[in-house]
Protein backbone atom coordinates (compact mmCIF):
# COMPACT_ATOMS: atom_id res chain seq x y z
CA UNK A 1 0.00 0.00 0.00
CA UNK A 2 1.45 3.26 -1.01
CA UNK A 3 1.31 6.53 1.33
CA UNK A 4 -1.16 7.74 -1.22
CA UNK A 5 -3.81 4.68 -1.05
CA UNK A 6 -3.58 4.60 2.97
CA UNK A 7 -7.25 3.99 4.38
CA UNK A 8 -9.09 6.45 6.40
CA UNK A 9 -8.16 5.07 9.61
CA UNK A 10 -10.48 7.21 11.62
CA UNK A 11 -13.47 4.36 11.07
CA UNK A 12 -13.07 0.85 10.88
CA UNK A 13 -10.84 -0.81 7.75
CA UNK A 14 -11.08 -4.43 5.95
CA UNK A 15 -7.90 -4.59 4.16
CA UNK A 16 -6.33 -7.26 2.09
CA UNK A 17 -4.64 -8.82 4.62
CA UNK A 18 -5.61 -6.55 8.12
CA UNK A 19 -8.62 -5.19 9.62
CA UNK A 20 -9.07 -2.43 12.01
CA UNK A 21 -11.13 -2.12 14.15
CA UNK A 22 -12.12 0.89 16.91
CA UNK A 23 -13.56 -0.61 20.41
CA UNK A 24 -13.99 2.82 22.03
CA UNK A 25 -11.93 4.56 24.94
CA UNK A 26 -8.69 5.02 22.57
CA UNK A 27 -8.38 1.46 22.22
CA UNK A 28 -7.55 0.21 18.20
CA UNK A 29 -7.56 -3.39 17.71
CA UNK A 30 -5.54 -4.47 14.57
CA UNK A 31 -6.39 -8.18 13.26
CA UNK A 32 -3.83 -9.94 11.44
CA UNK A 33 -6.23 -11.47 8.56
CA UNK A 34 -4.82 -14.79 6.88
CA UNK A 35 -6.75 -17.28 9.21
CA UNK A 36 -6.04 -19.91 6.26
CA UNK A 37 -2.13 -19.62 6.61
CA UNK A 38 -2.48 -18.86 10.56
CA UNK A 39 -1.87 -15.71 9.73
CA UNK A 40 1.52 -15.86 8.51
CA UNK A 41 2.96 -12.75 7.05
CA UNK A 42 3.78 -11.91 3.64
CA UNK A 43 4.91 -8.96 1.62
CA UNK A 44 1.28 -7.97 1.50
CA UNK A 45 0.60 -7.94 5.54
CA UNK A 46 4.29 -6.34 6.09
CA UNK A 47 3.72 -3.64 3.94
CA UNK A 48 -0.36 -2.95 4.59
CA UNK A 49 0.70 -3.52 8.61
CA UNK A 50 3.66 -1.23 8.60
CA UNK A 51 1.60 1.68 6.53
CA UNK A 52 -1.47 1.22 9.13
CA UNK A 53 0.99 1.42 11.95
CA UNK A 54 2.10 4.48 10.85
CA UNK A 55 -0.68 6.25 10.27
CA UNK A 56 -1.73 5.05 13.66
CA UNK A 57 1.40 6.36 15.39
CA UNK A 58 0.61 9.77 13.88
CA UNK A 59 -2.74 10.31 15.56
CA UNK A 60 -2.07 12.31 18.68
CA UNK A 61 -5.35 12.14 20.38
CA UNK A 62 -5.74 10.36 23.44
CA UNK A 63 -9.38 9.80 23.16
CA UNK A 64 -8.71 7.99 19.55
CA UNK A 65 -5.39 6.24 20.00
CA UNK A 66 -4.52 5.05 23.42
CA UNK A 67 -4.11 1.38 23.29
CA UNK A 68 -3.14 -0.59 20.17
CA UNK A 69 -4.41 -4.24 20.25
CA UNK A 70 -2.25 -6.95 18.13
CA UNK A 71 -3.99 -9.88 17.23
CA UNK A 72 -5.44 -12.56 14.69
CA UNK A 73 -8.43 -13.94 12.78
CA UNK A 74 -9.11 -17.82 13.82
CA UNK A 75 -6.99 -20.50 15.82
CA UNK A 76 -3.81 -18.81 15.70
CA UNK A 77 -2.68 -15.26 16.37
CA UNK A 78 0.60 -15.71 13.71
CA UNK A 79 2.56 -18.51 11.95
CA UNK A 80 5.65 -16.29 11.64
CA UNK A 81 6.50 -15.92 7.74
CA UNK A 82 4.13 -17.66 4.94
CA UNK A 83 6.27 -20.48 3.35
CA UNK A 84 5.23 -19.71 -0.01
CA UNK A 85 6.57 -16.16 0.51
CA UNK A 86 10.08 -17.53 2.00
CA UNK A 87 10.21 -19.83 -0.89
CA UNK A 88 9.42 -16.77 -3.21
CA UNK A 89 12.26 -14.67 -1.31
CA UNK A 90 15.13 -17.03 -1.58
CA UNK A 91 14.50 -17.96 -5.22
CA UNK A 92 14.13 -13.68 -5.76
CA UNK A 93 18.05 -13.32 -4.60
CA UNK A 94 20.13 -11.19 -2.52
CA UNK A 95 19.04 -8.19 -3.47
CA UNK A 96 15.13 -8.41 -2.99
CA UNK A 97 15.64 -10.49 -0.07
CA UNK A 98 17.92 -7.35 1.74
CA UNK A 99 15.07 -4.82 0.86
CA UNK A 100 12.15 -7.34 2.05
CA UNK A 101 14.16 -7.82 5.52
CA UNK A 102 14.59 -4.08 5.57
CA UNK A 103 10.64 -3.69 5.67
CA UNK A 104 10.64 -6.38 7.63
CA UNK A 105 12.74 -4.61 10.12
CA UNK A 106 10.76 -1.36 9.48
CA UNK A 107 7.70 -2.62 10.77
CA UNK A 108 9.60 -4.19 14.13
CA UNK A 109 10.80 -0.67 14.59
CA UNK A 110 7.63 0.84 13.62
CA UNK A 111 6.12 -1.32 16.61
CA UNK A 112 8.25 -0.84 19.16
CA UNK A 113 8.77 2.52 19.09
CA UNK A 114 4.93 2.79 19.09
CA UNK A 115 3.54 6.09 21.08
CA UNK A 116 1.66 4.37 22.67
CA UNK A 117 0.81 1.22 24.63
CA UNK A 118 1.07 -1.89 22.32
CA UNK A 119 -0.78 -5.60 23.53
CA UNK A 120 -0.60 -8.35 21.60
CA UNK A 121 -3.60 -10.84 22.52
CA UNK A 122 -2.34 -13.93 21.89
CA UNK A 123 -4.99 -16.65 21.30
CA UNK A 124 -3.62 -19.84 20.10
CA UNK A 125 -0.84 -20.31 17.87
CA UNK A 126 2.51 -18.23 17.62
CA UNK A 127 5.08 -19.63 15.89
CA UNK A 128 8.19 -17.41 15.00
CA UNK A 129 11.09 -19.74 13.66
CA UNK A 130 11.47 -23.69 13.25
CA UNK A 131 8.63 -25.53 14.33
CA UNK A 132 10.46 -26.96 17.19
CA UNK A 133 10.92 -23.93 18.71
CA UNK A 134 7.08 -23.51 19.36
CA UNK A 135 6.62 -26.52 21.16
Amino acid sequence: MSRANVPDLSVDYNGKTLLVRHAGHGVVRVILNRPDVRNAFNADMIAELGDVVAELAAVRDEKLMRVLVLEGTGNHFCAGADLNYMRAQAEAGEPQSLRDARLLGSLFFRIASFPATVVACVRGGLHWGRPSAAR
